[in-house]
């Protein structure tokens, strides 16, 4: 189930990603957040240094000696790159390795050039190499590490080449160049492996908030995916976290960021007040008018960080409640049954023996008669009780509506041959339920005989079977009127309750186990008004797919 409102502090759409450790494993980070912040505050403070020497000094300096343009243009590039590098840190985007490696190699490519522009290796330039390889080093494997070496290496011997064979003059800076390029890869060297030997738990401290950031994402996750509704406050009673069960069980459809509980839901603040003012006198189940449902709430301190609120369906409750009682109730009613049914039989055999006899009078019989009569009735008492007492638990099923109420039209109609019934049905198509198909068959089943019996003489009757959604609570329907006569108002309210009957011949358990039979499936029967005859409505509580 899960549609609607997130979280305060949590973004229910969000997927868990493969760093997140439930998805397929990758290759792990060889960088993160902390060197690249490292490594750009030391850039633009190098760049800072630099573009002041060359702009505000007014002694010639070694800074664009043999090509001021080029060094101008170098460094102005440098410094919007910089910048940019520095707002690609703040947002996080993209991830860390990326943004590393492609910093490294920007700033081996400016440097060079610089150098290159500076005179080449004598400029000093080669130091600054040697820093970033250091910093590269600190925190990142050594293969890479050495790699960048490498190319830091390749670039200095490659510009001093060139400065070479550009010259007309002889240099002797090769030798330099070397000795750098041997720098690089000792720097490189001592960084990558002699200080992450020595201090081995240098990213510890990054781990660990990885770590925690994983698994506070995976309890969020596990918050939304639970059934019960899960809502969190603060001290000013500040929604700081609700999950999707919560928000559907409150029948919220805008997502409840930066709300009171009042807000929320009026009923919920009452209940928590009567909490705060007596803790352990217990809470009370409320009627929620947004869902037209009622709710169970618990409340948990949170210390000082506010309240934990967990809600639940008091009609789901009351629903396992009920199957509980009766699932208790079932052996003791059958036993019962049993006990009774024994006894009855020898008095309906006796009666019926009695009755054989040619001898008695018409006012005996008349009496054996009605002794007969009971006793049936009796039976039939006797053997809804035990149909109840051994009705095995639901089987919810994914059933279409329409065609379900059409195929029973036809099926029933087809079962009551020269009676002169008429059976329709009027259902709106698409609306699927959860129910169980036989406790569903047998539920329009009696109704429609309940409607033939209590009308014997009417000989157009007619029986309209509808489906529908409901307003406002927009949950599915099924109705069952006929054109009879009716049933009265002052008797409305007791045709569910057991042994009530207006017949001779009733047992006065048929609407009964009909109430018993939708309860259990979470609906609700209702007798509705009508201008002529009965309407009987079954209200589904769930349609398929929720829970």
């Amino acid at each position: 189930m899960r549609p609607v409102a997130s979280g305060m502090s949590m973004n229910p759409q969000q997927t868990l990603t493969q760093q997140d450790g439930l998805g397929p494993p990758r290759q792990q980070q060889t960088a993160d957040w902390y060197a690249l912040r490292l490594l750009s505050n030391y850039r633009l403070f190098l760049l800072i240094c630099i573009t002041a020497l060359f702009y505000l000094n007014p002694h010639p300096t070694v800074l664009g000696q043999k090509d001021s343009s080029l060094f101008h243009g170098t460094l102005i590039s440098y410094l919007v790159a910089a910048v940019m590098f520095n707002h690609l840190i703040r947002i996080e985007k993209p991830d860390p390795d990326t943004q590393f490696y492609l910093q490294a190699y920007i700033d081996i490519i400016c440097i060079t050039l610089m150098m290159y522009a500076s005179g080449g290796i004598q400029s000093g330039f080669g130091i600054l190499l040697v820093a970033n390889i250091a910093i590269i080093g600190i925190f990142t494997p050594a293969r890479y590490t050495f790699l960048f070496a490498a190319i830091a290496t390749t670039a200095v011997m490659t510009q001093e080449i060139y400065t070479n064979i550009s010259s007309s003059t002889a240099n002797t800076s090769l030798i330099k160049t070397g000795l750098t390029g041997m720098a690089l890869f000792a720097v490189a060297y001592i960084t990558s492996v002699v200080i992450q030997r020595r201090f081995p738990y240098q990213g510890e401290e990054e781990r660990l908030r990885k770590d925690i950031f994983r698994a506070v994402e995976l309890n969020q996750r596990i918050i939304q995916q639970m059934d019960s509704g899960i809502i969190v406050i603060d001290e000013q009673w500040q929604v700081k976290l609700i999950n999707d069960s919560a928000a559907l069980l409150l029948g919220l459809e805008q997502s409840p960021r930066k709300k009171v509980l009042s807000e929320l839901s009026p009923q919920l603040q009452t209940a928590f007040l009567e909490w705060k003012r007596s803790p352990l006198a217990g809470v009370k189940a409320f009627k929620n008018p947004r869902s037209d449902n009622e709710l169970l709430p618990h409340f948990s301190p949170l210390g000082n960080h506010g309240t934990l609120i967990s809600l639940e369906d008091y009609g789901q409750i009351a629903q396992q409640v009920q199957q509980l009682k009766l699932a208790s109730l079932g052996g003791l009613t059958a036993s019962i049954a049993h006990e009774i049914r024994n006894p009855l039989a020898a008095i309906s055999n006796a009666v019926q023996l009695v009755n054989e006899n040619e001898t008695i009078g018409a006012e005996d019989r008349h009496l054996l008669d009605i002794a007969e009569r009971h006793c049936q009735r009796i039976n039939h008492i006797i053997e809804d009780i035990l149909q109840l007492s051994r009705r095995e638990k639901n089987n919810p099923q994914d059933i279409e509506v329409a065609s379900f109420v059409s195929e029973f039209a036809h099926r029933f109609k087809e079962q009551q041959p020269g009676k002169g019934v008429c059976i329709t049905s009027e259902s709106m198509p698409g609306i699927h339920i959860e129910f169980d198909r036989s406790h569903l068959e047998q539920i329009l089943t009696n109704l429609c005989l309940n409607a033939i019996t209590h009308n014997p003489e009417k000989a157009d009757l007619h029986i309209i079977l509808r489906s529908g959604i409901s307003e406002p609570r927009h949950l599915p329907f099924i109705e069952i009127a006929d054109n009879g006569k009716g049933i009265e108002k002052k008797t409305g309210s007791d045709i569910f309750e057991p042994f009530y009957t207006t017949t001779h011949n009733g047992t006065g358990l048929g609407l009964f186990i009909i109430r018993e039979l939708c309860e259990i499936n979470n609906a609700q029967i209702n007798l509705m008004p009508a201008e002529r005859g009965a309407c009987f409505r079954i209200q589904i509580g769930r349609t398929a797919g929720t829970h």
